[in-house]
């Protein structure tokens, strides 16, 4: 049985040695943990809606 920070140690080394093999950053996420996953996408789905209600915005500025 494979302990939590055994798992977590493991996959710090291996960024380690992608970083050194200069292995680009979406590479990297083949080895991501499923919350570093689920918190990337979160994070791109508020970064999309933001811009979206940007321009939304710009767009309504226009018709003025």
């Amino acid at each position: 049985m494979v302990h939590h920070g055994d798992t977590e140690q493991a996959l710090r080394q291996l960024k380690r040695s992608l970083q050194k093999e200069e292995i680009p950053a979406n590479k990297k996420r083949i080895f991501e943990k499923p919350s570093a996953i689920k918190r990337r996408k979160r994070k791109e789905t508020k970064r999309k809606i933001y811009l979206m209600q940007q321009r939304s915005r710009a767009l309504s500025r226009r018709n003025y």
